[in-house]
């Protein structure tokens, strides 16, 4: 059961990547629908901990002098560094789709990138997530560098550390939201045996009613399968968020609903959002807006 699990989730993503999430900390949420409560005291996404870190490839410390634990001083650590990074398919090094001298995201910004649909916008999301090796270049997530790991080392980095939210969500359709959320943390060194009631307490944060918990996703609103991905992606708590035009599918007002949400979970947390869109009235929410042809000019 679990490899026609893991064949399906591979289907779902085209490529084989463990389910993301986005991340957790110690601060009451609100927003006009409802009001999340999170508290630190242990493995759960509603009760983080971050302990020792064992080996480069489990949750990234954030302190640059020492492993283990959070630093004091976050602000001079870089969430993202791009260095000398290209990206072409195949071997036709001639047409390349990224180039891209320097570039980088400090820990705690919230920027939207926004382009022309084709102009390599998800590329970019899939390089910074470890879907996509780079043809060329250093690429440094969390002071730790993706272009020198093997692709299930980057697997396992990103299913620890990165959380995504996708544009079609990604959800499996025939399973439920607890189900669903739960696949996440199978591929998380922090899974445990909880993870059903882990789950069950992220549905309640979020709203969703306890009779709809048990239906396969594919027959829930756009809505209500925008906060089962939430849920999927706070399962594993991790520091960056990269989001792939999440709202493209929703209305205004579900957009409006799940911005409020995403923008003060990331508020009240240590978190790093990188979001892509083309909908330049999104910009407000953000404090930094970058187009996507100027992070490709800029120089060495």
């Amino acid at each position: 059961m679990k490899a026609l699990l893991s064949s399906a989730l591979t289907a779902s993503f085209c490529a084989q990547t463990p389910w993301p999430a986005i991340a957790s900390c110690n601060i009451p949420i609100q927003t006009n629908a409802f009001e999340i409560t999170f508290t630190e005291r242990s493995s759960s996404p509603l009760h983080p901990a971050y302990p020792t870190i064992g080996n480069r490839f489990n949750r990234v410390s954030f302190s640059p002098c020492k492993t283990g634990g959070r630093s004091s001083d976050r602000t001079t650590l870089m969430a993202v560094q791009l260095t000398g990074v290209q990206f072409s398919y195949g071997n036709d090094s001639q047409s390349q789709l990224l180039d891209i001298g320097q570039w980088g995201v400090e820990r705690g910004e919230r920027v939207l990138i926004h382009g022309p649909s084709g102009a390599g916008k998800t590329t970019l999301l899939n390089i910074m997530s470890g879907l996509l090796p780079c043809t060329r270049g250093d690429v440094s997530v969390l002071d730790q560098r993706l272009d020198q790991m093997s692709a299930k080392q980057r697997d396992q980095f990103r299913a620890n550390n990165i959380g995504c939210v996708f544009q079609r969500f990604n959800l499996i359709p025939y399973l439920n939201a607890i189900d669903n959320i739960g696949l996440a943390s199978t591929f998380s060194a922090g899974g445990n045996a909880h993870r059903r009631d882990e789950a069950s307490a992220l549905l309640n944060a979020l709203m969703i009613e306890q009779s709809d918990w048990a239906k396969p996703t594919s027959n829930l609103s756009m809505g209500q399968q925008q906060r089962v991905a939430i849920a999927r992606a706070l399962i594993n708590s991790p520091a960056l968020l990269i989001a792939d035009e999440p709202t493209s599918s929703l209305d205004s007002e579900n957009r409006d609903n799940f911005l409020a949400l995403l923008m003060e979970l990331i508020g009240k947390r240590d978190m790093t959002l990188i979001f892509v869109s083309h909908d330049m009235a999104l910009a407000e929410h953000f404090t930094r807006l970058e187009a996507l042809s100027d992070i490709t000019q800029r120089p060495w």
